[in-house]
């Protein structure tokens, strides 16, 4: 009757499992006071990080277990802090470790790696817990080997997705700091993206020049930015909140594909389809050269920057989508194919609509140009052109060629450039043979069909070998 009252009553003034203390072995008064808060954060957004984390998993009864046993299990977790233990020293980047089986409490956390650490801060220690919490719980992990290089990951998304609510409270401190209350997210400046639309869902803040955004990923250091898979962010942002500054965000990570600037906050993306798209993000560069594509006329919608040249758009997955464009420096030529091929155009000023010179959703190739059209390489070296117009295949002459047929080029030149300080000699022999074509730098000829040989020929398609000087 006794042990029931006392039952009765632990349950009245303790009505979560996880309000129980963790128990502890080989850790120090502040490490016990650190792991103590960390799971006292984990336990006060509980419902936070069940409703609005992706466990990996469409089956509903699989999801119902992994709740049922993280409301349960939290309070009984026992932590060892690693002191002298042989896992914690031969291990390099792995800072926590949990015993096998997923109904396990045992969790081994290496504290004075992570204390030891330049970015070492409570929510790093709250992300690590969260993670080996995950196994404890049974979130699926997906991968095999090892996994703790790969960003897709479930448990490590799940010690990402509660280290950064950690941070968005503005709960974060050094380890040997005392705690401190959350203070509001919108007292800071940056950047909040949530989940959800209408600011809804726990919010990731990124603040522009910092480095506390750095997380592990793919084996390296990374801006979290640069990856939102890093950060179980990919392509699950719905609303942003503009708390300062213009952020750029786009489609593909390393800011690749197309892109958008914002200058104020959007509480739906849908409205500019743009929902669940976003794959990287950071503060909008200031650009005074290259050129940018624009996906709608009149220079709106989504952008492409290109500063080098690009033979092929679908590198940057932005093929066939271009429908303005404005020119920032220098002068381009935009061709309606891969490697330079096709409808070719050379602008040097905007162009706000691309049907105007018949490339509106067609340019494939884009590269610099110099006066009379030729690239901005034949500034630097000569080089030969499968096509005419200085397009097509290219072949940089540095040095004497016997054989131009060794390199894939024999007898396919139609057009050449040579720049100033340099002299090229043309046969249309292998080895040097019969009387050449010279020419001295600069010379541009964009049509070797005009040039005339013997016989009535000409010297299209006809180079086998050729000799290279620089003065």
């Amino acid at each position: 009757m006794r042990r029931g009252l006392v039952s009765a009553l632990a349950l009245v003034l303790l009505p979560g499992a996880a309000q129980a203390l963790p128990k502890f072995k080989r850790c120090d008064d502040e490490a016990k006071r650190n792991i103590r808060a960390a799971v006292e954060f984990l336990d006060r957004n509980m419902k936070t990080l069940k409703r609005d984390f992706e466990f990996g998993t469409r089956l509903p009864r699989k999801k119902k277990r992994i709740h049922r046993r993280m409301g349960r299990k939290l309070g009984k977790l026992r932590f060892s802090c690693g002191r002298g233990r042989r896992l914690c020293r031969d291990s390099k980047d792995v800072v926590g470790f949990h015993a096998l089986g997923s109904a396990s409490r045992k969790l081994l956390i290496c504290y004075d790696k992570i204390d030891n650490r330049s970015t070492s801060d409570f929510c790093e220690l709250v992300g690590v817990i969260a993670h080996e919490y995950g196994h404890a719980v049974g979130i699926p992990k997906q991968r095999a080997g090892r996994h703790h290089k790969n960003g897709n990951d479930r448990v490590y998304q799940f010690g990402w997705f509660a280290r950064d609510l950690c941070r968005a409270q503005g709960v974060d401190r050094r380890l040997a700091s005392p705690p401190k209350r959350a203070r509001p997210v919108s007292a800071r400046t940056g950047l909040l993206v949530y989940p959800k639309a209408s600011f809804r869902g726990a919010p990731r803040h990124f603040a522009a020049g910092t480095s506390r955004d750095d997380v592990m990923c793919m084996g390296r250091w990374t801006r979290a930015g640069d990856n939102l898979r890093c950060i179980g962010r990919r392509n699950s942002i719905s609303s942003l909140r503009l708390l300062s500054g213009r952020w750029e965000a786009c489609t593909k990570p390393h800011f690749k594909g197309w892109c958008y600037t914002f200058d104020r906050s959007v509480g739906n993306l849908k409205r500019i389809n743009w929902s669940n798209r976003i794959n990287s993000i950071r503060p909008a560069p200031h650009r005074r050269d290259g050129l940018v594509l624009y996906k709608a006329y009149g220079y709106r919608g989504a952008y492409q920057h290109i500063v080098e040249d690009v033979s092929h758009l679908k590198r940057l997955k932005a093929n066939n989508d271009a429908s303005s464009l404005r020119v920032l420096s220098g002068t381009w030529e935009v061709c309606a194919k891969g490697r330079y091929r096709g409808r070719c155009r050379v602008v040097s000023a905007d162009v706000p609509n691309l049907k105007r010179i018949k490339l509106n959703n067609t340019i494939s190739s884009v590269r610099r140009t110099a006066a009379g059209g030729a690239p901005a390489a034949c500034r630097r070296h000569p080089i030969l052109f499968s096509k005419s117009g200085y397009r097509g295949k290219q072949r940089k002459a540095t040095t004497d060629l016997p054989n131009l047929g060794k390199v894939g080029f024999n007898n396919k030149a139609s057009s050449l450039c040579v720049p100033d300080g340099w002299r090229v000699e043309l046969y249309y022999k292998k080895r040097f043979r019969k009387t050449p074509l010279v020419l001295e730098g600069p010379a541009r000829i964009d049509r070797l069909k005009d040039r005339r040989r013997k016989r009535r020929k000409n010297w299209n398609n006809a180079i086998s070998s050729l000799r290279v000087e620089r003065h």
